[in-house]
């Protein structure tokens, strides 16, 4: 089994790397025009295009670059003007992103507050989607759920109103993700499901795959794993297509969790040092402090703590660096974890106490239930028994807020099982319709093809009596001048012989009369 993963991941890798040999003989062709370029308008074209296909620490130079030519030319009058303001829009929040990654979030946020403000000026509103979008995401980041949701409604109703199908989809994917981490986990499922078919539809591969990954954390929140690694497994399979290095590197997080929680350490250690590299690589802190902290989560479970302690450390360190409040908290979880193991009460407890602090900040009940078991477990064990209540209390408040795990299972399989059957259901009845009309269509045709075959036979019978008619009426009329011809014949001989008759007549009568004396005559002889 081993040696048929391994050989999987070598091919994986091979992709990968006639993947990134296409990809960036693209990029090399967009750098090449960007040099010969004199137009500004056709700098900033093609620096957008550049950093596009970067990750944020390597589209830096280009988004320097970038805000630089927007900034000079962004006070022309004109139409231009609107062009590069544009472009400045752009590059701030490609900038913020980045500033974001390594966790300057004071100044992303500054960055997306004036590309929000440039937008608005010349109301450009595709531009203003995504950098409510963006800021979205940062408050989310922060632990500010209402505000990142109210984010993304803002950004919602812009897509609705332009009729951006793909802004739409990722509005949904965004407050998906704050659904999931508040635990509605009814709400979440229902969003990913509507932006994952819009993402495979318009063939965005990159964002399919992350909302493939948060389906797959979902079901590894219900503790189906099987379900979670095939997912993860679809997410790296698209990430390997769109060469997306942090992407690639939190599906294998992912997926070497699932082996973790499956008591396949080895393999899971496996996973984790690829996607730490992949993290190293893209400079992304929060990835590298994720990665860090589920390393040493495996050596601790090996029973080797001391390593274990040392990776958490180190996740820790950088994800304060990111200004990942909600992962300081959950290093801080497995910090002190490993303190109360070794009866290090007042390390353990500093540990569990910061950690309560910054979840109740976030408020996600999953993060403050968790903590609260442990600090609960903590007081009872030291004896303080009032603290220990409290912290059960909100343990069991937190519960029920989320409703318990075997709730949750039923609830998620019963939705996932609902939209399976209204799926089928729909396309049952698609085909149902598809056969009916096309049933119908037969019919149609058939009938047409019928009533074609009645009327060429109809024309056809009536061409041939027409036809028929023709022969006769010519054949009559033949007979009727032939009989107009004799007739006209006997006449004439009936009139010869008449007339000879007449001319016979008339002669005898003048012989006739020319024999016998006159009357005169006889008069005068006979007495």
């Amino acid at each position: 089994m081993n040696h048929v993963l391994k050989k999987y991941f070598i091919l994986s890798l091979l992709f990968i790397s006639i993947k990134i040999y296409a990809q960036d003989k693209t990029t090399d062709s967009l750098k090449l025009a960007l040099k010969s370029a004199t137009d500004d308008t056709t700098k900033c074209f093609l620096l957008t295009r550049i950093t596009d296909r970067l990750d944020p620490k390597e589209s830096e130079t280009f988004n320097q670059q970038l805000l630089a030519l927007t900034e000079k030319n962004s006070t022309i009058p004109g139409k231009l003007k609107n062009t590069f303001s544009k472009y400045l829009a752009v590059a701030k929040n490609n900038l913020a992103l980045l500033a974001q990654s390594t966790g300057d979030q004071q100044k992303a946020m500054a960055l997306y507050n004036s590309a929000l403000r440039i937008c608005e000026e010349i109301h450009n509103e595709d531009v203003l989607a995504l950098t409510y979008n963006n800021l979205g995401v940062l408050f989310a980041e922060q632990g500010s759920a209402k505000q990142a949701l109210d984010c993304y409604e803002k950004a919602l109703k812009i897509y609705e109103r332009i009729n951006d199908k793909l802004g739409i989809a990722y509005s949904i994917f965004y407050t998906a993700n704050v659904y999931r981490n508040i635990g509605d986990i009814q709400n979440a499922l229902s969003n990913y499901s509507k932006c994952l078919k819009v993402f495979e539809e318009t063939g965005d591969k990159k964002t399919a795959a992350n909302t493939l990954n948060n389906i797959g954390a979902v079901y590894s929140m219900q503790e189906d794993y099987t379900m979670a690694l095939e997912y993860y497994t679809r997410a790296f399979n698209l990430q390997k297509q769109t060469n997306s290095g942090i992407g690639m590197s939190n599906s294998l997080n992912n997926i070497a969790f699932v082996y973790h929680k499956q008591g396949n350490l080895e393999k899971s250690i496996e996973y984790l040092n690829k996607c730490l590299q992949l993290y190293i690589t893209s400079g992304e802190k929060k990835g590298i402090g994720l990665a860090y902290l589920n390393i040493g989560s495996v050596y601790r479970d090996k029973g080797d703590t001391k390593k274990a302690l040392e990776y958490f450390d180190q996740s820790l360190k950088m994800r304060e660096e990111a200004g990942d409040k909600q992962g300081i908290a959950q290093t801080l979880n497995s910090i002190g974890r490993i303190y109360f193991k070794e009866k290090k009460y007042k390390e353990a407890l500093t540990a569990y106490l910061r950690s309560m602090e910054i979840n109740k900040e976030l408020g996600y009940p999953e993060n403050i239930k968790k903590t609260a078991r442990l600090l609960t477990e903590f007081y009872k064990i030291n004896g303080n028994y009032a603290a220990a209540l409290e912290n059960y209390e909100l343990f069991v408040t937190m519960s029920d807020s989320i409703n318990n795990q075997e709730t949750r299972k039923a609830s998620v399989k019963n939705h996932l099982k609902y939209e399976y059957e209204k799926k089928a259901a729909a396309d049952s009845v698609k085909v149902a319709e598809e056969k009916k009309l096309t049933s119908y269509q037969l019919k149609q045709e058939e009938n047409r093809r019928y009533f074609l075959y009645i009327g060429l036979s109809l024309a056809l019978i009536f061409g041939g009596v027409m036809f028929n008619r023709f022969r006769i009426t010519k054949k009559q009329k033949v007979i009727i001048e032939e009989q107009k011809h004799t007739v006209e014949k006997q006449k004439e001989l009936v009139e010869e012989k008449q007339k000879e008759i007449l001319d016979s007549i008339h002669y005898a009568k003048r012989i006739q009369t020319s024999l016998l004396p006159n009357e005169n005559y006889l008069k005068r002889h006979i007495p």
